[in-house]
């Protein structure tokens, strides 16, 4: 996984892939991802 940031977005696309798609996602909805995981919450 790959992640760069931008002023008003972060982009993600698998490493191994380079020419696949790319996900952009807004920086608040990142920062609430990156909280939920470091907090568990996707923990099965």
């Amino acid at each position: 996984m790959e992640v760069a940031t931008a002023a008003a977005a972060v982009f993600v696309r698998d490493s191994k892939d380079v020419s696949g798609p790319v996900l952009e996602f807004g920086v608040v909805g990142w920062a609430e991802f990156v909280a939920g995981v470091r907090a568990g919450e996707f923990d099965r």
